[in-house]
């Protein structure tokens, strides 16, 4: 099997702002073929209990933060 596209929804903004707040990349790919797992799982999926990592990185929580620009956990 060739390697597919790994679409990512990305942290861009703190704040919700519809259209800014995340964008969607499909700059990756995921081949799994050769996907090393390492005795792990691949989970696929965007989870909403994410939200509060979706904030400014001064505020102080028990999660932490996401980095702009980065993919979350």
């Amino acid at each position: 099997m060739a390697p597919i596209t790994n679409g990512r929804e990305l942290f861009n903004a703190v704040g919700p702002f519809p259209g800014k707040t995340t964008v969607y990349d499909m700059t990756e790919t995921i081949d799994f073929e050769t996907l090393l797992l390492n005795g792990g799982f691949l989970k696929l999926s965007i989870d909403p209990f994410l939200f509060p990592s979706m904030r400014a990185p001064q505020k102080n929580q028990a999660v932490p933060p996401f980095a702009i620009g980065k993919p979350g956990v």
